[in-house]
């Protein structure tokens, strides 16, 4: 990747250490890019992306060929990572709590995302995987047994009176405990009309492995790859909005075995119409992890696609009324375009205090 591409010094830093992480060699430039970066913006950059982890071996790493990298900021990753690693084991034995609960209801599980890592792990590392919460593929009859059962336990949703547009069509609205670090996340499928179309819920089970902890399998290694192509690309509008993640770069590096995996995971992508999503990515974790993998096979526009998204990676004018804005048109266009997304936000919409709530989130828009 030329790495004048992106145009923001901070997130030039990033990526460098991110390729760092990953165990690759940087450039003299890079180097230089990261001597000079703003450690406060770097750890911005970071958390937003979610790779503060990883990002700790990459700094080990420079430091260990004497590159003169700030200490306090070495060491301030270092404890992220470290509190990482803490919070997964912690997030394993809620996983298996949680499992036992349902269980009891024969209920059974399907760890979805980040949450694989803590059984199943595609990362070499599992603390470098941070996951914001557990999300569980159950059978769709089963979800309001599920909630009940979760929440004779102790779980409770924060969000019942605050947001109107908390819960998915896929997923009902997060539960916490407060003995354990993460919501969980009871899923149905994957996604919407579209996410059905990609990965049907009834292939996931049929293919689903199971794993060391009673009552939770996870994906096949193939479905994890298309569930987080489809989760980055086409539910968080990253391909329309020309976004990409570095968390998404991590995980799709992480998963990918050879090209033959890589065919049969565009494969429903092509189906659909979709290989451009699934190409785009493609390219860009080609482009920001150069020779980490086999060079993949994917079109000129993907390539474009992709260097326009690590342009807009840096892009001093991405504000955050851009990005909220973005979430708003990514609303309006599911409520366009996606009869189970227009159901669900109707049905909230006319429920006891709907507009209220509805009115409430958008002030918070405001705020940006």
């Amino acid at each position: 990747m030329d790495d004048r591409l992106c145009h923001s010094l901070n997130h030039r830093a990033v990526l460098q250490l991110f390729r760092a992480s990953h165990g690759l060699k940087i450039s003299a430039a890079g180097i230089a890019d990261i001597q000079s970066a703003s450690a406060e913006d770097l750890v911005r950059i970071v958390s937003y992306h979610g790779i503060a982890p990883m990002i700790a071996d990459g700094l080990v790493r420079l430091e260990e060929n004497q590159l003169g990298i700030d200490r306090d900021l070495r060491i301030f990753f270092q404890e992220i990572r470290e509190g990482n690693r803490l919070r997964n084991r912690k997030m394993k034995a809620q996983l298996t709590e949680a499992a036992v609960i349902l269980a009891e209801e024969n209920i059974p599980v399907v760890v979805l995302k980040g949450g694989c890592e803590l059984v199943q792990p595609s990362y070499q590392e599992v603390y470098k995987r941070f996951m914001a919460d557990l999300d569980l593929l159950i059978p769709e009859t089963s979800i309001m047994q599920a909630v009940a059962a979760l929440e004779s336990n102790g779980y409770i949703n924060p969000y019942l009176d605050d947001e109107f547009f908390v819960s998915a069509e896929h997923h009902d609205a997060p539960l916490v405990n407060e003995r354990w670090p993460a919501a969980i996340e009871i899923h149905h499928k994957i996604g919407g009309t579209s996410g059905e179309q990609l990965l049907p819920t009834h292939q996931i089970f049929k293919t689903a492995e199971e794993t060391a902890i009673a009552n939770v399998m996870v994906p096949s290694r193939l479905n994890r790859l298309i569930h987080m192509m489809f989760h980055g690309q086409i539910q968080h509008s990253g391909f329309q909005d020309r976004l990409v993640s570095l968390r998404n770069i991590a995980d799709m590096a992480a998963l990918i075995v050879d090209q033959n995996h890589i065919h049969s995971a565009r494969h429903p992508f092509q189906t659909a119409g979709l290989q451009s999503h699934f190409d785009g990515l493609l390219a860009a974790t080609d482009l920001i992890l150069p020779g980490l993998h086999p060079s993949f096979d994917y079109s000129e526009d993907a390539e474009q696609w992709a260097r326009t998204a690590i342009v807009r990676l840096g892009d001093p004018n991405r504000t955050s009324r851009e990005l909220q804005t973005l979430k708003l048109k990514d609303w309006a266009w599911g409520f366009a375009t996606d009869s189970d997304r227009r159901s669900i936000y109707l049905a909230k919409l006319f429920s006891s205090g709907g507009i209220r709530r509805m009115l409430g989130t958008l002030r918070k828009f405001r705020q940006y």
